[in-house]
């Protein structure tokens, strides 16, 4: 399921209540379309089930989902689980150094980041 215009991003557990100083064997891999300047491009005409995300817990996939624009931002909802409440992804450039959020139901707010922006080849 690889398309060339979709780009693979890859951030890095930096900031959560249970680990406050970060966590690098967490990690969660996006495939995603983005703007020149590093944005989520809302605006793409890709088919919802190219936009991926995997999760990454001490080197094996924890669980794998999609990635969506909800009207009023970037949700993220794991596969096999259309019951529960989405995730609510914040970011706003993906590139190297810069940060995204992931706000979790329960008002959990785990901080990543972007360790990796490049091609989707062996992604998601």
């Amino acid at each position: 399921m690889e398309r060339p215009d979709l780009t693979r991003i890859v951030a890095a557990l930096s900031r959560a209540a249970h680990s406050p100083t970060g966590d690098t064997a967490q990690v969660i891999e996006l495939l995603a379309c983005l703007t020149p300047d590093g944005c989520l491009d809302e605006a793409a005409r890709i088919p919802a089930e190219y936009w991926r995300i995997k999760w990454w817990q001490h080197g094996r996939v924890a669980w794998t989902g999609h990635l969506f624009y909800g009207g009023r931002g970037w949700l993220l909802r794991r596969d096999g689980a259309e019951d529960e409440p989405f995730l609510k992804l914040e970011a706003t450039r993906l590139r190297p150094g810069e940060h995204l959020m992931l706000h979790q139901p329960d008002g959990q707010v785990l901080g990543f980041r972007v360790v990796n922006v490049g091609s989707p080849a062996a992604s998601c």
